[in-house]
């Protein structure tokens, strides 16, 4: 009556707010509705088809997701110009007062569900997490079959340091599903894959019920806008209140049809458990693992010498010298053994015992002599017993590598000497035997300069070995593991490698700009 009646409303003094000064309801108009920031940085909803600033926000249904978004900014949660007000302000334990044995008790789960590299590296970051361990209910979930002694080395070294501990490792019977609810306020810390706008978050969901992004997606990921945000979805690492584990039901079953994180963020949002998404600071990133199960179907034995491309942060991390970044200072000299040879640190004892291993995994060496079919016209000048980097797909990688650790170092003491991409045809393993090659004679390699990567240790591995440059009366032990000796190829280096009279001696040869 009172709606329709205009006198009854003009008689009891009433107005109807049809164009939204007061009350806003977005079920069916979020599009009309946006973030507007005024001159002092202040979030005002701004209802564009009338030009109005509700002060009143109603979202019902699947507007509600819209309401969450709006609510991240309205009513002084975060300001354009003064950032997130109440960041750094939120309630927090004071832990240094406390004694460790009296922490709060953590659990922790940790679910390998799919191929993914560098687990090893994942569970020594979480082992140095600065929180007792005797404060830390462990559980992990394992099914994958190459992460097994990686489960139980981590396990055997440092498992006894937790309060408790339970885990499934390897082919069970137990599902991903379950083993969520094993483990059973919901917050998740930014992680993004380096280099990338993807994320453990989703800033909107579609209709199909899968991503969509938000106007402030990418002002959060890139941390242009600092604080935590009420978002519809989180995945890969989520910190979940314990009041809330009360609440929780079979989550993780709440839509079969879907991921299990899926039908944990979906059952959130139905049943009105707010999710949040934390960059205030910077947690960490996430491995990329879409590519990874090709590299295990290839039978490769160190798969993440492959993830170059992928997760080149923590490939560096792993398989580059610890010492290389020093190289690259403006005032590191890198010294000379020989006249234009110089020797520098390039990988790591890691990567060169893997490669090692690599090759002999693959096996099929070649037989030294004159003929190498592997090579247009079938003939190699100076034969050597290798194994080509083209032989264990890793030709593109190592081209790659060349390019971006290799060329920089080349471009400092080469003086005036620029290609861009390098280029290589012959790059392989050497294996030097006293029945089999033990040296090779003087020649001239076919480029423009080339390196030799010691690859095993002199005194433990094998004795002898070392390269001679008769023009410059020079010999260069070539026995630091990972060290790279680069040189110039054609016309003034002369050089040969010398007998290794005991045990068996490898390097990583590359012949570059040939």
């Amino acid at each position: 009556m009172v709606y329709l009646d205009e006198k009854l409303r003009k008689d009891l003094k009433i107005g109807l707010d049809s164009v939204s000064r007061i009350f806003q309801n977005l079920n069916g108009v979020t599009d009309d509705v946006e973030l507007q920031f005024d001159d002092d940085g202040t979030a005002l909803a701004y209802n564009a088809a009338y030009n109005t600033y509700p002060a009143i926000l109603h979202g019902n249904g699947p507007s509600k997701r819209y309401l969450n978004y709006l609510a991240n900014y309205v009513s002084k949660r975060w300001s354009s110009t003064k950032g997130c007000p109440i960041c750094g302000k939120k309630p927090k334990l004071d832990l240094a007062k406390k004694d460790p044995e009296s922490y709060p008790l953590v659990a922790i789960a940790v679910f390998i569900a799919k191929p993914i590299p560098f687990i090893e590296e994942m569970l020594e970051t979480f082992a140095r997490l600065d929180y007792p361990k005797k404060r830390i209910a462990l559980f992990i979930y394992n099914s994958q079959q190459s992460n097994i002694k990686t489960v139980m080395d981590f396990l055997s070294k440092y498992g006894s340091q937790y309060l408790t501990k339970k885990v499934f490792n390897g082919v069970t019977e137990i599902q991903e599903r379950e083993a969520r609810q094993e483990a059973l306020g919901i917050i998740a810390p930014l992680l993004a894959q380096p280099g990338k706008m993807f994320t453990n978050f989703w800033g909107d969901i579609a209709p199909n019920g899968y991503y969509a992004r938000s106007e402030d997606y990418m002002a959060i990921v890139q941390r242009k806008r600092v604080g935590f945000w009420n978002v519809p979805f989180v995945t890969s690492a989520v910190l979940i209140n314990k009041e809330k584990m009360k609440e929780m039901k079979t989550p993780y079953f709440y839509d079969k049809i879907l991921d299990p994180d899926m039908s944990f963020c979906k059952w959130a949002r139905d049943k009105g458990h707010f999710m949040y998404v934390d960059n205030e600071q910077d947690f960490g990133f996430l491995i990329v693992s879409d590519e990874y199960v090709e590299v295990l179907k290839r039978g490769k034995l160190h798969p993440e010498m492959w993830e170059i491309f992928e997760n080149r942060q923590i490939w560096e991390a792993r398989y580059l010298h610890p010492e290389y970044h020093k190289l690259l200072a403006e005032d590191t000299v890198i010294e000379q053994a020989c006249t234009d040879v110089y020797d520098y640190p390039l990988v790591s004892e890691r990567f060169c015992k893997e490669m090692i291993e690599e090759m002999e995994h693959y096996g099929h060496w070649s037989s030294g002599s004159n003929k190498d079919d592997r090579l247009a016209g079938g003939y190699e000048n100076v034969p050597t017993r290798d194994i080509h980097m083209r032989q264990i797909e890793y030709e593109r990688h190592w081209l790659y590598f060349l390019d971006e650790y290799v060329r920089p170092i080349q471009e400092k003491v080469f003086l005036g000497y620029f290609h861009r991409p390098v280029e290589a045809i012959m790059m392989f393993v050497v294996r030097y035997r006293p029945d089999e090659q033990p040296s090779l004679r003087p020649h001239h390699d076919a480029s423009t300069f080339s390196i030799d990567i010691a690859l095993n240790k002199k005194g433990v591995d094998y004795e002898g070995g070392g390269v001679s440059y008769p023009r410059y009366n020079c010999v260069v032990p070539a026995d630091q593991v990972g060290w790279a000796m680069m040189f110039p190829g054609r016309l003034t280096h002369l050089h040969e490698g010398l007998p290794t009279t005991k045990g068996t001696r490898y390097i990583l040869v590359s012949f570059v700009n040939p």
